[in-house]
């Protein structure tokens, strides 16, 4: 379960976090991301370091990905 959660979440370096980000964007096409900067009992001081990176290095380069329309619901149900 763990692999599996690793697999399909946003993480990593920049690069990496960027590279997944567009491959979810490719394949989905969401409108929105919802984004979880800090888990468990990491420190908030590490949070927001998390947070400060992602603002810096990765967030350009998703807001970049040029928007699709969203996978229908009822299309996706019957693919």
């Amino acid at each position: 379960m763990g692999e599996a959660y690793l697999a399909n979440h946003v993480w990593g370096t920049p690069d990496q976090c960027v590279e997944k980000t567009r491959r979810i964007a490719e394949a989905f096409r969401p409108e929105e991301f919802m984004l979880v900067m800090r888990y468990g009992d990491m420190p908030r001081e590490v949070a927001e370091r998390n947070v400060a990176l992602f603002s810096r290095e990765v967030l350009p380069a998703v807001q970049a990905i040029p928007l699709e329309e969203p996978v229908a619901y009822d299309d996706a149900l019957t693919a």
